[in-house]
């Protein structure tokens, strides 16, 4: 038995084309990206609030930051540890100090005419 041949090479060469029935596969992401992007976007949204109230956090609670002494120039008549007193500085976060309030505190010590304060940070 002989095999007859179809011809479709011959009309594969001569630019002959076939109509196919079969649909070309279409792939898309965006009714899955489409569904879930107000909720991914709210979740790194909350991870930054989140992260950005731990680092609040970490530098206000930090004890690198809370005053345990204090330098007190120019004083004769009284000594630092009574001015240090006066201030009412320890244990404070530098955060919450008021320079004038401190001043005025210190001001109401007997043989003490003036006070200035500065709050500044000590490089170890």
């Amino acid at each position: 038995m002989i095999r007859r041949r179809t011809g479709r090479r011959s009309q594969k060469r001569l630019g002959a084309q076939y109509a196919s029935t079969a649909q070309p596969i279409r792939f898309s992401l965006a009714p899955a990206i489409g569904r879930w992007q107000p909720v991914v976007s709210r979740l790194i949204a909350a991870i930054l609030l989140w992260l950005l109230g731990w680092a609040t956090y970490a530098i206000f609670a930090s004890p690198n930051f809370y005053i345990y002494g204090a330098q007190v120039q120019g004083n004769t008549a009284v000594t630092a540890d009574e001015v240090y007193a006066a201030s009412g500085l320890e244990g404070l976060s530098a955060f919450w100090v008021d320079p004038a309030v401190i001043a005025e505190r210190v001001q109401t010590l007997p043989n003490v005419r003036s006070a200035h304060v500065t709050v500044r940070c000590r490089r170890r």
